[in-house]
């Protein structure tokens, strides 16, 4: 799907294993998501937790990318189990 809409080599995407969130205290703000081990989704265990992340720079996004945005990343993530 991200093919679809962008140049894949724009876009970064992490699949991570995020059992480090199953822990209880455990501050999201503190975790580095690139630290974090990969996992292979075929590989995963039942209701093992994971991460995906994109990052993919606003300029390669946008229309008109304004001026003060240039340098600008989004990043979208999702947490869920493995079923």
């Amino acid at each position: 799907i991200l093919a679809q809409s962008i140049d894949p080599d724009q876009a970064t995407v992490l699949v991570k294993d995020a059992s480090v969130f199953d822990s209880p205290g455990v501050d999201a703000g503190s975790v580095v998501y690139e630290d974090l081990p990969n996992i292979e989704l075929a590989d995963a265990s039942a209701r093992q937790l994971y991460v995906v992340r994109i990052t993919v720079p606003y300029s390669s996004v946008s229309l008109i990318p304004p001026f003060w945005a240039k340098d600008a990343v989004l990043r979208g993530q999702s947490v869920m189990r493995h079923e």
